[in-house]
């Protein structure tokens, strides 16, 4: 049985060997959240919009 953890952007719960994480913060970020970030999570996109 897998585990689940929560997407840090969505807060949908994920099975932990799928989920992506925040190359940044290592954040977990489900699929559909890791596209619209960029494989980043909400903060740390937000953050590196401000660049």
């Amino acid at each position: 049985m897998n585990s689940k953890v929560r997407c840090s952007v969505c807060g949908y719960p994920t099975d932990e060997d799928t989920v992506s994480q925040c190359p940044e913060c290592n954040s977990y970020v489900c699929d559909e959240c890791v596209e619209l970030y960029d494989s980043y999570c909400q903060d740390c996109y937000s953050r590196a919009d401000d660049y």
